[in-house]
């Protein structure tokens, strides 16, 4: 039995400790628990094709909004980027625009939604917080020592 069969086996609590505790004590990712409350889950979730289908069309479709949004809050004047709340330091970046091409106004942002009684609704717009690349870092540093280790054991041979 490989290690990850192994760990899909255990019951839970064990499962999320097997799964988190290396890299909260590695300093990794440290979030799995916020507010006393699961954040990461240590099992997968299974949803519904149809809903989905759903939370990809509501996610084109308030990204739409998000993009339209952002053009016109680039093009206001002071008054209403101060009136938002917006720090006078930040007006230039505000009015940034970075690419052309660049179809959306953000390259890491994610929509989190909740399912309740089969209703779809958005919870936030995470557009400020890089979930993923530190886990995605981990991921490839893990496969670098990986394949370090079975090249030297080709060379041994």
């Amino acid at each position: 039995m490989n290690m990850n069969n192994k760990i899909a086996s255990l019951p839970y609590p064990e499962r999320r400790e097997a799964l988190y505790g290396p890299l909260k004590t590695e300093g990794v990712f440290v979030w799995d628990c916020m507010y006393e409350e699961e954040y990461a889950l240590a099992s997968l979730y299974k949803l519904d094709r149809e809903v989905l289908r759903q939370m990809r069309d509501a996610a084109e479709s308030l990204g739409r909004v998000f993009a339209k949004t952002v053009n016109i809050v680039r093009q206001a004047d002071d008054a209403l980027l101060l009136e938002l709340g917006i720090p006078l330091a930040a007006f230039a970046a505000i009015r940034l625009q970075v690419n052309d091409t660049m179809p959306s106004p953000t390259v890491i942002g994610r929509f989190d939604f909740a399912v309740n009684n089969g209703q779809i609704k958005m919870l936030e717009f995470n557009s400020d917080t890089p979930t993923g690349i530190v886990e995605a870092f981990t991921s490839m540093e893990s496969c670098v020592t990986l394949m370090e280790q079975w090249i030297r054991t080709l060379t041994v041979l």
